[in-house]
């Protein structure tokens, strides 16, 4: 296991993989919370909420990365 330093292209790979994640994500968990931790200073506020496939919260500010792929 590596926990190195990993490169811009790395985490761009997995930020891609986790969107295209979140749609079967919010479909197969019971309850799912979704966190914005795009800053690391700042604490991570919830910007998505699901119960059994259903969106029941959705963050105004989440709009943009969210529904990007929809």
């Amino acid at each position: 296991m590596h926990f190195g330093i990993s490169s811009e292209a790395r985490l761009r790979r997995i930020y891609e993989a986790s969107l295209r994640n979140l749609r079967r994500a919010v479909l197969e968990m019971d309850i799912l919370w979704v966190h914005d931790n795009t800053s690391i200073d700042a604490s991570h506020s919830l910007v998505l909420e699901a119960r059994n496939g259903e969106i029941c919260f959705l963050a105004d500010e989440a709009h943009s990365w969210v529904n990007r792929d929809s």
